[in-house]
């Protein structure tokens, strides 16, 4: 998939993350990855991963 960003049109956003929901429904533990979607909320993928790192536990809610 091409990587997403602010400019990304909303039926591929749609796409994507009934793709998201679609995996999650299979028992996948971690369904998005974070380099297609940082761009989304950050200016830069570190911001991205600081947050990650500083709100959520590494294992249960991500891993690298």
């Amino acid at each position: 998939m091409n990587q997403l960003t602010r400019e990304t049109s909303q039926d591929a956003l749609r796409n994507y993350f009934a793709g998201v929901i679609t995996l999650s429904r299979s028992n996948n533990p971690f369904p998005v990855d974070l380099d297609d979607v940082w761009p989304l909320l950050y200016t830069t993928k570190n911001q991205a991963v600081r947050e990650l790192k500083n709100k959520r536990k590494e294992g249960f809610d991500y891993v690298v």
